[in-house]
């Protein structure tokens, strides 16, 4: 009877340790692939930039002059992969593009605005 006893226990151990040992990674935000980010480029209309890219996830009140893409990717045990993108729009065409990917755990810089 106890020798049960322990063997539950143990497995039962067992079980909680492996099942934490894995989580689920999360991506975050809108995926920005490089070679569509670099697609969009100067004149083009903010359908353009939600054709290419999808609608963006963070939408400023404030600032309606940019359309701001954010991404966030983060497994187990490893460092944040961070990318943003701003395009900056005058009379709905793109003035300016800022692309940041940081894929070793540092924050990026502020952007100016």
């Amino acid at each position: 009877m106890l020798r049960q006893k322990m063997l539950t226990c143990f497995a039962l151990a067992s079980i909680f340790t492996l099942s934490s040992c894995y989580r689920v990674p999360v991506p975050q935000g809108n995926v920005l692939p490089e070679q569509k980010v670099h697609k969009i480029i100067r004149g083009m209309t903010t359908s353009d930039i939600i054709r290419i890219l999808g609608s963006p996830v963070l939408h400023n009140t404030f600032a309606n002059n940019q359309a701001a893409y954010v991404y966030t990717y983060k497994t187990s045990g490893s460092t944040m992969t961070l990318k943003r993108a701003i395009f900056y729009l005058q009379n709905d065409r793109v003035v300016k593009v800022t692309f940041d990917a940081n894929t070793n755990g540092q924050p990026l810089p502020p952007q100016n605005v």
